[in-house]
């Protein structure tokens, strides 16, 4: 039976996936490659351990709402704190990385001062990182527009640097949530 365009839909993909995307049992752990499949019995389920999974990510009403950007800082100035991030209330990821080869003095909100004092202090090659999340919830009769939030300890205030040596470099992370564009608002953002 031929299929003129297999990935057209769901169902598409899964008659693909029937004829195109077998391969043959492997063992996936160190017991199954000295005790072999304890499937091996069952053939239908070894046919469909031969599948592989699709995790969602090509199929086109996927949208991911999580967008990471990486800033590379160079020429921190060891008199005037330089402000490498604007405050993002979306922001759900923040990972600051002093590259060498000075003291990085961090401020969260504020602008770190010469002595270092109220800030992070982060030696050579030393990470600081906030790890937040997000939550999405789609249009339903409770929400009619949808509802979204980014919180779980990640800071939205401005993050400002400072060295107390010349040349030292920095490398900052941010990801922040975007909410998937509701179905009445996709048109706009693609006219505007």
């Amino acid at each position: 039976m031929a299929h003129p365009i297999p990935y057209s839909s769901d169902r598409g993909l899964a008659i693909a996936a029937d004829e195109l995307g077998e391969q043959p049992w492997a063992p996936q752990t160190g017991i199954e490659q000295n005790q072999g499949s304890q499937y091996l019995e069952l053939p239908e389920i070894v046919r469909n351990l031969q599948k592989p999974l699709d995790p969602g990510i090509n199929t086109p009403s996927y949208t991911n709402p999580y967008r990471t950007v990486m800033y590379a800082i160079s020429n921190i100035s060891t008199t005037v704190p330089l402000r490498a991030l604007t405050g993002n209330s979306k922001r759900t990821y923040l990972m600051v990385q002093n590259l060498g080869p000075g003291n990085l003095f961090v401020g969260i909100g504020v602008d770190p001062n010469a002595g270092g004092a109220n800030v992070l202090n982060l030696v050579s090659s030393q990470v600081y990182e906030q790890i937040g999340g997000g939550v999405y919830i789609p249009p339903n009769a409770m929400f009619p527009l949808g509802l979204s939030f980014a919180f779980a300890f990640c800071s939205p205030e401005y993050i400002s640097l400072l060295t107390d040596t010349a040349d030292t470099n920095a490398m900052i992370v941010e990801g922040q949530f975007n909410p998937p564009p509701l179905p009445s608002q996709e048109g706009q953002q693609s006219a505007g």
